[in-house]
């Protein structure tokens, strides 16, 4: 089990990490020099910004999974149990505020291949910044639960004969204990999470058809009619024709994205599945071997989602790709 780990989260993880870490900088910069008229950048900063310290917290995570690091006897903490409090639960917070702005992108271009007309009124960029902000205050105060009955402190650790960090408990009653833990897990990790993944599921699907329609639509009513769309749209054609080229380009784009969040995701979602039909599969559990080597492959299949949009953006986004090339030509040049 130590082996996979260190190989996984110390390992391999390590460089996706690092790279994703860069990345995510680099789509910072880019949103920011963007601007924030559009509701779409704004979204897009949010979940940047949450993949990055998603992704530190993880590098992090994988640094106390390092064998060098986890068994020097000069770092005096036990690793295994500090980056549970201080990397894996964060990780699992910043995950959760990831998934449900991946939801509320979706939703927004749902809005907009259904509601191409209206959608602009519904969601503005003040709309947009009081999501953002309402999705990461939820996550974060729903994740203190999980800080009610653990802590990082100084203590006794007979392994090595000496007071180290370690996770100490905040509550001396195990029964009471195990009653917050219960709660704590029903909100963060069945109540939250698990809806949001399916949620974008549903958002992915519902675009994907729509997209279809659309597409079929143009293609029978350009063999049909030689009427330039243009002509069509002024004399109040069908609502079909609303959603412009550069809209269907951004559905294309959050199609991309979600479908990479739900392959990224699914591990993660099928192990709280998991956890909550099976109570002993958990990290102090009879099955708690099985639990840390299947969240080490989600945290794995996490650290990628985080750190290959910037490729969806620049593939898909002229507006990203110029604004990058242009920010690249600046650095070249100073």
């Amino acid at each position: 089990m130590l082996l996979y780990m260190s190989i996984t989260l110390g390992g391999v993880e390590w460089v996706i990490t690092v790279m994703g870490i860069a990345f995510n900088a680099v789509n910072v910069a880019v949103f920011v020099k963007q601007g924030f008229s559009d509701p779409v950048n704004i979204s897009l900063l949010a979940l940047t910004v949450s993949d990055l310290c998603s992704l530190v917290v993880i590098l992090w995570s994988s640094l106390c999974y390092v064998q060098a690091f986890r068994d020097s006897a000069e770092i005096p903490l036990v690793a295994d149990e500090v980056q549970l409090i201080t990397g894996g639960w964060p990780h699992v917070t910043f995950t959760k505020v990831t998934a449900w702005i991946t939801v509320f992108i979706g939703f927004e271009r749902c809005l907009c291949v259904l509601r191409p007309l209206k959608v602009k009124s519904i969601i503005t960029p003040n709309v947009t910044l009081f999501a953002m902000i309402a999705i990461n205050f939820v996550a974060l105060g729903c994740a203190s639960f999980a800080y009610i009955s653990l802590r990082v402190d100084w203590a006794f650790y007979p392994q090595r004969n000496m007071t180290v960090l370690r996770a100490v408990s905040n509550i001396p009653d195990s029964r009471t204990r195990e009653s917050l833990d219960v709660v704590s897990y029903a909100i963060n990790g069945v109540a939250i999470p698990i809806p949001s993944f399916f949620l974008v599921v549903a958002c992915t699907g519902v675009l994907v058809i729509e997209l279809r329609k659309k597409s079929s639509w143009r293609i029978s009513n350009a063999s049909a009619d030689p009427t330039p769309m243009k002509s069509k749209l002024k004399a109040g054609g069908s609502k079909m024709t609303a959603v412009t080229t550069r809209d269907q380009r951004v559905v294309k784009m959050v199609i991309l994205i979600s479908g990479l969040f739900i392959g990224c995701y699914l591990p993660s979602t099928v192990v709280f599945l998991a956890a909550t039909i099976e109570p002993e599969l958990s990290y102090g559990g009879a099955y708690r071997n099985l639990y840390r080597i299947s969240f080490a492959t989600a945290f794995m299949a996490e650290a990628i989602n985080a750190s290959t949009n910037i490729f969806v953006y620049y593939k898909m986004s002229t507006k990203f790709r110029l604004t990058l090339n242009t920010l690249i030509i600046r650095k070249l040049k100073i």
